[in-house]
């Protein structure tokens, strides 16, 4: 064995141990089996993800929640900025339809905008008092109701709003056309009102001139179904006779 050695060079030599080595270690490697941990589920990811992050990302997007739980990617926008400059909350777009229609999304921006409907003074004519407790001023004449007044109110049957959870107010200037609310109220549940309140409220009064309110179906065709006229008159001036509720002592 000596003897074979010495003509074993050195870089022969350095070649026999790893090759020792190698065989070694591929012993005592193999003396357990290999498992495939790799799931048919597993491959199917995008790299880089596990399997508990992709299956939270699909429960995000379950399209059994995008019309109650999450905004509608097409009107979002809309629906934001009239929740932002209206009294019609997120809420009422979503369960009355809005949120997810497009066209009904774009009117009702319009109409927040001061668009003009030409079909809104074709339905109940309203007649308009002021004070929450004032009683309604003669059908078909404008009202006059001084500036000083908070309240601007009306009332409308509810024989006219069948099939209906609610309406849509828009309350504006007649003079610059610009709208000084827009907003949603419930009609009543009680099969025994016979008319639903309606009136808008301004702390610091109102500015001299000619208003408007409109009422709208509260669903995506926003059908017109009344509209009433009044005008605001500098204190001093004449206003239309109205009479009030007392309660009884």
């Amino acid at each position: 064995m000596k003897k074979s050695l010495a003509y074993v060079g050195p870089w022969q030599l350095v070649t026999l141990v790893l090759l020792a080595c190698t065989v070694t270690v591929l012993f005592e490697t193999t003396d357990e089996p290999v498992v495939n941990t790799e799931t048919a589920e597993s491959r199917s990811l995008p790299k880089g993800s596990s399997a508990n992050a992709w299956q939270h990302a699909e429960a995000e997007i379950d399209p059994a929640k995008l019309s109650t739980d999450l905004p509608i990617d097409n009107t979002a926008p809309q629906v934001a900025a009239l929740v932002q400059r209206s009294h019609i909350s997120h809420e009422w777009l979503v369960q009355h339809a809005f949120a997810a229609d497009r066209v009904a999304m774009a009117r009702l921006t319009r109409l927040l905008d001061g668009s003009v409907d030409a079909g809104a003074s074709n339905g109940y004519v309203l007649t308009m008092a002021s004070g929450p407790n004032a009683m309604q001023s003669p059908e078909l004449e404008t009202a006059r109701i001084s500036e000083g007044e908070r309240y601007v109110q009306t009332t409308l049957p509810t024989s006219k709003l069948a099939g209906l959870d609610s309406v849509v107010m828009r309350w504006r200037n007649l003079g610059d056309e610009s709208v000084q609310e827009l907003s949603s109220q419930s009609v009543p549940t009680d099969p025994t009102a016979t008319s639903l309140p309606l009136w808008m409220y301004r702390p610091q009064g109102w500015p001299v001139g000619q208003y408007a309110v409109e009422v709208y179906s509260g669903d995506v065709n926003l059908r017109p179904i009344a509209s009433g006229k009044y005008a605001i008159v500098a204190n001093g001036g004449a206003v239309t006779p109205q009479s009030y509720l007392i309660a009884e002592p």
